[in-house]
């Protein structure tokens, strides 16, 4: 999972839904990959990308063919979508747009592009788990973290570094995450040490917490941790010829009829609330679409782009979405972005996650 934050995936504040790992790519590794070096941005501390001139400004549409509704008012954007989605979702890039999981608190009708009526009690499906910044780990977590760390090989040293940001990083997310580690159900998911012996990298931390997230609250909707993986370990690119830094997988889901559906993760944070600018966006979302351009051709393989914004919907322009549906279009992978009180797909009504 990418993230602005040099990590991989999406971040939200603790109060906020999980907006998954989506923007918070500081442009440092969108996820284990991120943009090109010359394509990244400034970034503040937490990850967040500030302001510049988008040298991409000018780009074509790209003729996605999707047409997202924009507000006239000061209302956030909204895709409006057909109820029966579900039952009849498009079977396109992946198919409607319900997801597993909660829909994001104040966001509309589930699977739709937001809103702004009253919280809803349940996460939009899907979403990922909010995050939570009620402090660092404490000693009452420590030990089980560090026996869950040995059982997965990681060496003494890693195991140290992992626990000092635990406890110690300045997202305040390190009880929320160890929770997660000694509650069990992602530690059953492939690659889980893989990814956990990244998580020592304090420039990586906002993501990979996005990435264990995301899968965890895909465990907790009913996706069984036997068909779940954390990145895919190199195997399309050895399968087809793909070089694997032209690529970057943070999290895969197995359908029961042996598709594979798989996920480019990035998040946008700074502060709880904070939009992040319009370049920021369409930069992390044409970072998380790239990283997945090359897998278009295999076969059984389906790919999206996940983002989570720290804030709530806002009025999205035009060219904005413009920029967007030309990223969607050149990349052939579908864009799903979570507010903290909606969310916005990119063809509207495409399915984002597949039956359980």
């Amino acid at each position: 999972m990418d993230d602005i934050d040099g990590g991989r995936m999406a971040e939200l504040d603790g109060e906020a839904p999980w907006t998954i790992d989506a923007l918070e790519d500081s442009g440092a590794d969108g996820g284990r990959g991120g943009p090109d070096e010359e394509a990244r941005v400034p970034v503040t501390p937490d990850g967040l990308e500030t302001s510049r001139n988008d040298p991409e400004g000018t780009e074509g549409t790209g003729g996605s063919g999707t047409d997202p509704r924009l507000d006239g008012d000061s209302r956030p954007v909204e895709v409006t979508e057909d109820p029966r989605a579900e039952d009849n979702p498009p079977t396109g890039g992946g198919g409607g747009d319900r997801p597993p999981g909660g829909g994001p608190p104040g966001g509309g009708p589930p699977g739709g592009g937001g809103g702004d009526g009253p919280p809803s009690p349940n996460p939009e499906p899907g979403s990922p788990t909010p995050e939570s910044r009620d402090g660092g780990m404490g000693d009452s977590q420590e030990a089980s973290v560090r026996d869950i760390l040995r059982e997965h090989r990681l060496q003494p040293n890693k195991i140290d570094k992992v626990v000092e940001l635990l406890r110690n990083h300045p997202s305040r997310l390190g009880s929320q995450i160890a929770d997660i580690i000694i509650e069990g159900r992602i530690t059953q998911v492939r690659g889980f040490g893989h990814i956990v012996s990244d998580f020592g990298s304090e420039r990586k931390f906002l993501g990979i917490s996005a990435e264990l997230r995301f899968v965890d609250n895909l465990i907790r909707q009913g996706y069984p941790p036997q068909r779940l993986e954390f990145g895919d370990d190199g195997h399309w690119g050895r399968s087809h010829e793909i070089p694997v830094d032209e690529y970057d997988v943070d999290a895969q889901i197995t359908s029961p009829d042996g598709d594979v559906w798989s996920y480019q993760i990035k998040r946008t944070g700074g502060e709880p609330g904070v939009f992040p600018s319009d370049n920021a966006l369409v930069k992390n979302a044409k970072g998380a679409l790239n990283q997945l351009r090359e897998l278009q051709e295999i076969p059984n393989l389906r790919t999206f782009a996940i983002m989570e914004v720290n804030a709530p919907q806002r009025t999205l322009s035009p060219e904005v979405m413009r920029r967007l549906e030309s990223a969607v279009s050149r990349s052939g992978s579908p864009l799903r972005i979570y507010f903290t009180d909606g969310m916005l797909t990119i063809p509207p009504n495409t399915q984002i996650y597949p039956p359980k």
